[in-house]
């Protein structure tokens, strides 16, 4: 089952810890589909192993825990720290008038919706976002140090897990990105020359020029 999460006011969701490292939980009231059950469930912090909410304690036939509810679209709506009122959507004109009308995506399994702005972004989107308005604005390849340092302050605002997995996972993941980030500043740097290139740039020069700088982030 997927899951929109529609919060309307700003804060936290609930009182519990979101400590990683360690967990919690919270008692809440969740009314499904308006008013036809209510549930005494559980908000769970998973923070020792996996840093995720799971929400527990449904109660006997709860109908939503079936194999037909795969594919179904959750919205959970907190309205206090201890009131939720949730809808299961089980069509896609359903599910596709509620993304139209949030201006929100369910990308994967889940999106979320906060003060009328949608709140929808993967960690590779978030990272990207970093590196584009890093490049944006350069007219010439960076030190190799900055390219490295960029690197590691998206991968640490972006990637949940990234302080906590181990250095030779970490070094993958750095050089993997700061590679994308790379070809990212070669094509911002250089696209205005190529634009040009019949004109008045030689297009040999241009070639060494990112060479140049590649062999310089490497070395």
């Amino acid at each position: 089952m997927r899951l929109l999460f529609a919060q309307a006011s700003v804060g936290n969701v609930h009182e519990i810890s979101t400590k990683v490292g360690r967990n919690d939980e919270a008692e809440v009231y969740v009314e499904w589909q308006g008013g036809q059950r209510r549930t005494h469930s559980r908000v769970k912090w998973y923070g020792k192993a996996k840093s995720e909410y799971r929400l527990t304690r449904f109660g006997k036939d709860f109908p939503f825990l079936t194999p037909d509810s795969v594919g179904d679209l959750l919205v959970l709506i907190p309205e206090s720290h201890h009131d939720f009122k949730a809808f299961v959507l089980d069509t896609e004109a359903d599910i596709e008038e509620i993304q139209a009308a949030l201006g929100v995506e369910v990308t994967g399994f889940w999106a979320a919706y906060r003060n009328r702005q949608p709140q929808v972004e993967t960690e590779d989107q978030c990272v990207e976002r970093h590196f584009r308005k890093f490049v944006e604005h350069l007219e010439e390849f960076p030190s190799g140090q900055a390219f490295s340092k960029q690197t590691q302050d998206a991968l640490l605002e972006c990637l949940k897990d990234f302080a906590r997995v181990s250095a030779d996972k970490t070094l993958m993941r750095c050089v993997d990105a700061e590679y994308k980030l790379f070809r990212m500043a070669e094509r911002q740097i250089c696209q205005s020359q190529i634009v040009r290139v019949f004109k008045d740039v030689d297009a040999p020069d241009l070639a060494a020029t990112a060479i140049v700088a590649a062999l310089a982030r490497a070395g």
